[in-house]
């Protein structure tokens, strides 16, 4: 009985106990004692395997695939839904830019907004603007990358390098930057900085919170990638097709 597989689970005492005649009367049950021993033996090892059979069982490598597929579908909607947000930085920019030309030339000031605080206003503008793309720009292949050494490369290789990168390029260096920049905006926020300039912009911390949050949108980009990456090369053919790539096409 210890020796099965299913019988594992099966207590020893309790098969004995089951088996004493003054608790199972083979007279009031119709059959042998013999009968009635192989019954119950039969009856516990059908509990056993149904009580296998339902068990949780360890997620096969398919399902853990499958994980990271939609982990990184989710993340990238995030990342997209933030930069299409941050897009309007762009628009925001181009009227803040057009009212610094249209009062420089024609010699007057919008009270309130004086040169100086429409030409802050435009670089905090434009911080904000690559902040918010930095992560979705990775994903999506459309940051700048060198492709002299790797243009000939065949698709799995380039996704082999793309993760070794991953792994010893932008992790270490996410780790090194994001303290620092945890740091930088803190500092700002806590002492409650503004411009330099007597008649600039204050709340200068809300720019440093900008170039903080855009090291963690690519850390999500970077962890976006390597699943994928992962999946390219670990998973399915179903699954590999799944994947969106760009850089290993």
């Amino acid at each position: 009985l210890h020796g099965g597989r299913c019988l594992d689970r099966l207590s020893s005492i309790r098969i004995a106990e089951c088996l004493r005649p003054k608790r199972v009367s083979a007279k009031l049950a119709g059959i042998h004692s013999e009968n009635l021993a192989t019954s119950l033996v039969y009856s516990y090892l059908g509990q056993a395997r149904a009580c296998h059979r339902t068990s949780p069982s360890i997620p096969s490598a398919g399902e853990y695939m499958e994980l990271l597929i939609n982990l990184a579908d989710r993340v990238e909607r995030f990342l997209q839904n933030v930069a299409s947000w941050g897009a309007w930085a762009f628009i925001a920019c181009i009227i803040v830019i057009t009212i610094d030309v249209i009062t420089r030339k024609m010699g007057f000031q919008v009270p309130g907004l004086g040169s100086t605080r429409l030409q802050e206003l435009e670089w905090q503008l434009h911080t904000l603007l690559f902040s918010t793309w930095l992560g979705y720009a990775y994903v999506r292949n459309a940051h700048v990358r060198i492709d002299v050494f790797t243009g000939g490369m065949e698709a799995s290789r380039k996704i082999k390098l793309e993760l070794i990168c991953c792994l010893l390029v932008a992790i270490p260096y996410l780790a090194i930057a994001l303290p620092y920049a945890h740091s930088f905006f803190m500092t700002s926020f806590l002492q409650g900085e503004s411009s330099e300039a007597p008649n600039g912009i204050p709340y200068r911390w809300i720019v440093k919170f900008f170039l903080y949050g855009g090291l963690i949108l690519v850390a999500l980009g970077v962890a976006t990638v390597m699943s994928r990456c992962i999946v390219a090369l670990y998973g399915s053919p179903e699954q590999a097709k799944r994947v969106h790539l760009p850089f290993a096409k």
